[in-house]
């Protein structure tokens, strides 16, 4: 189709200024560049076309695919005799040949996206998309534009990580207390509520007694009562002091009123802790939490769960909650509790949790919740290779401890093997601060599965292997290890226990000086008994087959010190079995028979063992799947059934529970968390991210050499400011400022130059973690500098891609096509083909203020964006 006066009518205008104050559009210059002589369109060589161009020959994906993994470069004979090939311009040459080297790319990762693969053929094409991409970054740098400014990354004209740490919060909010306006009365708020508040300063703690009765006649709105308590606290001499927040909560119908909510805000002293205390003898209940599987748009996360039994065992349901990672999946694996009745999780995690992305396909999240569901804190390990959590612990000092397996180095340590799958054991204090770590594996395969604190303090770890690990005896096949570790990581000894075929470890329990151990043989399961001290088993073992059972699948002891376990009978692979018995003598205590339906998670509180069984399918639910876990509970002592709840969880996913005895009914009531009020406290970017000590970027500024920056130990928000302002202070200002109590880095480059923030290399690159995208900064231009400004094309090559799936590499296709897009748009910026140097011409005076008011001007940028849109379908 040729270019035409007529086919560009559209865009002329009569000579002279129009009543709406358009000026005319001279389109001569890019009518002539368009035409040949006498007016006619001249006829245009595939040699003369833009790669992108409509009628330009276009290669199927399967063959530009099969091209990119035979290529030993992208650029190996540039443009050949194809689209582009005849055009002399350095600048529409160079982005020709990018372009060229990018699709070639996004062929193999659209082959990934529609077809079914093997996991070797997809890490094949993630390989050669990995080594294309630093091909063409190394292209572009080398050769860069005329007149321009050739960008790999981003381009900015500051940059700003993600918000990290806060200060100390000055006030808390609890939930939701009643739905209403100030004179609504909440109805927990009726009959004995009774709790103490101890607020501890420099000079000690003080005690303040409340006791809602002493209201008398006064109506127990949110708003009275903090009037009460604060007679209290004034009497006290303590400066905190509650108050009544009110809230607005949407409607979830379209165009319906919003609802009124009230709740409490409690100030805090600048010097003073609070922790909110039950008083002896008034009603608990016992809470108990299952985490389960949810399918959110076809993606596993985590749904937890709360239920209160009662003394009488009656049940409630309580709060639900989502456990979920934004661009990935969340998998709750383990739960455990501590003396405040604070909760625990350990997660595999594929997205982002909090301030925390997994550098490899999946890391291992640690998050600590109050008993409202407050979240205090979220830690991730932070490990350079897939990593998964199997358990948790926490000791009677806070001491938190994560078990599981990775798949390569954590990190760059001295102790870390990172050959296969290897064991790894991680520790935390009571605020989430990093303690010691461990990874030292066999030189087989092997896994930490579970762990338990002894009464020392010493942390004693189960797991398998298939090879000697620490030291342990190498008894053939697959072994069951413990390994005991000082409060300061030390190894105290590594022991083995097994029989000369694959078994397989369960779970470990302490009880005074004695371990227990539950693993399992090909043929059935034991128990054995280990001297915490010295690592030695005793000779003999609990046997399940002495007791017509089979494997054993999960296994606890309750406050007498008895076994209970879930196990299969003799003839079956089904764990449908709950048994209790007395590991001294042998006997059983009770049994329960689940007729068929598998156990599939135990948790033993005192003497109630609460289990999780696959519960019915509710067809009439909005969501079948949704209640699919059955919770039931079981004196330990009788065996008899006390309760039974159907809670969220899919029958496809984990399940994990774990259960807080004696927690307040009256802190319930008024939205209070049992305890100490903890905050995070972490200031430390290892604690608050996932970054580990040794991950890097670089900084360079003006085109001038590499700086290196890398975190350090104990490496704060402020000490990174620090550090860039050594190596950037002439080129740019770096500082840390705050938003919302959250603490956050930012650097703006001064006019006239240009910064460039560039990856570490491979899983070692901080920027993820620090919220950060490779790219340069570049002050923007102003005044008369502004139009003598060159101009910039950024590609944003992806710093990582991912075939593992065709969902994941959907997202890589995506990028890459988002690479092509800016390159054409580049194009149109930089090239020097006569067309497109006069669209730049007309576009700069038509955004020119001084010749035509706002909407004349807003009319000419709408129709030179569709002149070039028209120039573009014709190859232009």
């Amino acid at each position: 189709m040729a270019i035409s006066a007529a086919s560009l009518g559209l865009f002329q205008s009569s000579a002279g200024s129009s009543s709406s104050g358009i000026y005319p559009i001279d389109l001569s210059g890019v009518y002539a560049a368009k035409s040949g002589f006498g007016g006619q369109t001249a006829p245009k060589t595939v040699a003369r076309m833009a790669p992108w161009d409509a009628s330009a020959p276009k290669s199927t994906t399967d063959k530009l695919a099969s091209s990119a993994l035979a290529a030993t470069s992208l650029f190996a004979g540039g443009l050949g005799r194809g689209a582009g090939s005849g055009i002399a311009a350095k600048n529409d040459k160079e982005l020709f040949l990018l372009h060229n080297a990018v699709e070639k790319l996004k062929a193999l990762a659209d082959v990934a996206t529609t077809r079914t693969m093997s996991d070797s053929e997809r890490a094949k094409f993630q390989a050669r998309i990995e080594r294309g991409l630093k091909e063409i970054e190394s292209q572009a740098k080398s050769a860069g534009l005329e007149g321009a400014t050739l960008l790999t990354g981003r381009k900015f004209t500051s940059l700003t990580t993600g918000s990290f740490g806060q200060t100390k919060p000055s006030s808390f909010s609890t939930q939701a207390l009643a739905n209403g306006d100030e004179n609504t009365i909440p109805e927990q708020f009726a009959g004995a509520i009774k709790f103490d508040i101890k607020v501890t300063t420099a000079a000690g703690d003080t005690i303040i007694n409340v006791d809602l009765t002493e209201m008398g006649a006064t109506t127990r709105t949110v708003g009275n009562v903090a009037t009460y308590i604060n007679t209290k606290l004034s009497a006290a001499g303590v400066e905190a002091r509650f108050s009544r927040e009110e809230v607005s909560k949407p409607s979830t119908i379209k165009g319906g009123p919003a609802t009124l909510q009230q709740k409490f805000k409690i100030s805090i002293g600048t010097s003073e802790t609070l922790s909110f205390i039950p008083v002896v003898g008034e009603t608990t209940d016992t809470a108990i939490y299952v985490a389960g599987a949810k399918t959110v748009n076809g993606v596993s996360q985590s749904v937890i769960s709360r239920i209160d039994v009662s003394s009488a065992n009656a049940v409630e349901q309580g709060a639900i909650s989502n456990f979920s990672a934004a661009n990935g999946g969340a998998s709750i694996r383990a739960m455990t509790r501590d003396v405040d009745g604070n909760v625990y999780f350990i997660a595999d995690s594929s997205g982002q949790i909090g301030t925390s992305t997994p550098k490899d396909k999946s890391d291992v999240v640690l998050q600590k919740q109050d008993s409202t569901g407050r979240i205090i804190w979220s830690r991730a390990l932070g490990s350079a290779a897939a990593a998964n959590g199997f358990s948790l612990a926490v000791d009677i000092d806070g001491t938190v401890a994560v078990a599981g397996s990775v798949d390569g180095k954590i990190e760059n340590s001295t102790n870390a093997s990172g050959e296969g799958v290897d064991s790894f054991v991680a520790t935390f204090d009571a605020d989430g601060h990093d303690l010691w770590f461990h990874q030292k594996g066999a030189a087989g395969t092997d896994k930490a599965v579970d762990l338990a604190f002894d009464a020392s303090g010493n942390l004693l770890v189960l797991g398998q292997t298939t090879a000697s690990i620490s030291g342990s005896s190498e008894i053939g096949g697959t072994d069951t290890y413990v390994q005991s570790f000082d409060v300061s990581g030390v190894l105290n000894y590594s022991k083995s226990i097994g029989t000369t075929g694959d078994d397989t470890a369960v779970s470990i329990k302490i009880n005074g000086n004695n371990a227990y151990v539950a693993w399992n043989e090909t043929s059935g399961g034991h128990i054995s008994n280990l001297d915490v001290a010295t690592g030695n088993f005793n000779a003999a073992d609990f046997l399940a087959s002495n007791n017509g059972l089979g494997r054993i699948s999960a296994f606890s002891l309750d406050v007498n010190g008895n076994a209970v376990i879930a196990a299969t009978n003799a003839s079956s692979s089904i764990a449908d079995q709950l048994r209790g018995f007395v590991l001294s003598s042998g006997a059983q205590v009770f049994a329960q028979d689940l007729a068929g339906n598998a156990i599939r998670a135990l948790s033993v509180e005192g003497n109630s063992a609460n289990i999780a069984l696959e519960g019915p399918k509710i067809e009439t639910a909005a969501n079948p799947n949704a209640f699919q876990t059955l919770l039931k509970g079981y004196d330990t002592i009788s065996g008899a059934s006390t309760y039974s709840a159907n809670v969220l969880g899919e029958i496809s996913g984990n399940v994990a529970i774990t259960s807080a005895s004696a927690q307040a009914t009256s802190l319930q009531a008024v939205g209070l968390p049992q305890g100490e009020l903890s905050f995070d406290n972490a200031t430390s970017l290892t604690d608050l991210t996932g970054l580990r000590v040794g991950d890097f970027f670089y900084i360079s500024s003006n085109g001038g050499a590499k700086r290196k920056i890398s975190i350090a130990q104990d490496e704060t928000m402020q000490s990174l400011v620090t550090k860039m302002n050594r190596f950037t202070s002439t080129y740019a200002s770096t500082a840390l400022l705050s938003r919302d109590g959250a603490k956050y880095l930012t650097m703006t480059p001064k006019a006239g130059t240009k910064v460039e923030i560039s990856a570490g290399e491979g899983v070692a690159n901080a920027l993820k973690e620090l919220g950060l995208d490779a790219g340069t900064a570049i002050a923007n231009a102003t005044g008369a500098n502004k139009s003598k400004a060159p101009a910039v094309v950024a590609l944003e090559l992806p710093t990582s891609v991912d075939l593992s799936d065709k969902v994941k590499a959907k997202s890589s296709a995506d990028a890459l096509d988002g690479v092509l897009r800016r390159i054409r748009l580049g194009y149109r910026a930089v090239s020097q083909d006569p067309t497109q140097v006069e669209l730049r011409r007309l576009t700069a005076q038509g955004s020119n203020p001084s010749k035509a008011n706002s909407a004349a001007i807003s009319a000419y940028n709408r129709q030179t964006a569709a002149m070039q849109d028209a120039l573009y379908k014709l190859g232009g």
